[in-house]
This record gives C-alpha cells, structure tokens and sequence, in this order.
C-alpha cells in the first residue's frame, strides 16, 4: 500500500482512500476529518499505485487538508532508528547546521533546547523508557 520513497523530495497530489480503509478502518465518510487515523499521500504517478494495488479511490490534496504528522522521535520502538538516520544525514553532509534558528520547546515537556544534539539527547534521557 505504501509507494517506495524516492531520495529526492516528491510532492503529493492525492490521498488513497483504498489504502486508507485497509491501514485502519477508515469507511471514507464524507463528514470525516481525518485527524484519527493515518492518511495515505500518493505522488502524481497514480498509474503507478493503481497498478501495483488495483486501488481507484483518490481524493485531492488541497490546501485545507489537515496533515498531522507524529514525532516519532518520542516512540521507543523508533528513537534510536531516527537518531541513527539524522547522523548519518550529518555525516553525509546533507545537514550541515545542527543549531535551530530560535531554541526549541521539547514536545513531551517544559525543556527548551538550543540544538538538535541537545534535543535528540533529552528526549532520550528523559522520555524513552529502557
């Protein structure tokens, strides 16, 4: 259900609706505003996703969708996952400042943090359980 994420940035036009109601549930109820449950976003190649899962029901992205996305940096079956990936963007070069424009607020508690190292830190030392 999920299309295979190229390295480069792709934009996304559409929800499937089909993988949607597979990953969750979801009757695709108009009056629906999809902050319960995960949404499905597909690039422009829709032939593509059609093809590989035989899904035909899309809607548009619009600018009045509501996108949340979870910090996954707070899950403990994710954390070290995303701080082995950010090193190695680091060390790859493709993030070169670690330093935030403005300092932070954790998302879990009162902290605020200069940087991404201090952050990816506190989170683990003081909201992932071992």
């Amino acid at each position: 259900c999920f299309e295979e994420k190229p390295k480069e940035t792709t934009s996304y036009y559409y929800f499937c609706l089909d993988c949607e109601e597979r990953s969750s549930g979801h009757d695709n109820d108009q009056n629906c505003s999809h902050l319960h449950h995960p949404r499905i976003p597909i690039s422009i190649d829709l032939a593509a996703h059609i093809k590989s899962t035989s899904h035909q029901n899309f809607t548009p992205i619009n600018d009045k969708s509501k996108l949340q996305i979870k910090n996954i940096s707070f899950s403990p079956d994710f954390n070290k996952l995303i701080i082995k990936k950010w090193k190695r963007l680091v060390k790859d070069g493709d993030i070169t400042e670690v330093k935030y424009n403005e300092p932070r607020k954790c998302g879990k508690c009162e902290a605020v943090l200069e940087d991404a190292i201090d952050m990816f830190k506190h989170i683990k030392d003081v909201h992932i359980e071992n």
